[in-house]
């Protein structure tokens, strides 16, 4: 039981980790296009 719920927490920090990362992919890239398209 211990290891399948080790594998569970492994899945839901990796899940967590990755959206965290792509969420801040698109905020540089949001930032990126607008930059580009929108000049301050």
């Amino acid at each position: 039981m211990e290891n399948s719920l080790t594998d569970e927490n492994r899945v839901i920090i990796s899940c967590l980790l990755f959206s965290e990362n792509v969420l801040k992919i698109s905020d540089t890239f949001f930032n990126r296009y607008n930059n580009a398209c929108f000049p301050p």
